[in-house]
């Protein structure tokens, strides 16, 4: 899925592919492996970028569906549907079909696990 997240040694069941892989709680101390650093280096990679981080911020809001993110943004549909199928594949968001629309969200387990990266980042 993420070929540069492969290391040269690294088995496919190696490679973490999204967020739920992590396997930390916003409680736990954060112990990253490897795989783990070069896996949220992505997920940050991701964030970094100005149309992504827009969509995220405005699912953070409200469920939406890319017809919506399209018209409240300015971008193009194909770019709001490019930027959330990276967002997906990351798992930092979630889709729902509500008739013949898709919706989508902020997955829970992603911002449980960003959000205490993201505190410690502030705080250091």
């Amino acid at each position: 899925m993420f070929k540069y997240l492969k290391g040269k040694n690294a088995t496919a069941s190696e490679t973490i592919t999204n967020v739920k892989e992590l396997g930390i709680s916003a409680t736990e101390n954060i112990k990253l492996t490897k795989q783990k650093t070069e896996y949220l280096a992505h997920v940050f990679h991701l964030l970094g970028d100005m149309t992504r981080l827009k969509i995220m911020l405005m699912l953070a809001k409200q469920r939406l569906c890319v017809s919506d993110i399209s018209h409240k943004t300015g971008f193009s549909v194909s770019l709001v549907s490019h930027n959330l199928r990276l967002l997906k594949t990351a798992g930092l968001v979630k889709s729902k079909r509500d008739g013949k629309k898709i919706y989508y969200t902020i997955d829970a387990d992603a911002v449980e696990i960003i959000k205490p990266i993201a505190l410690t980042i502030q705080n250091t």
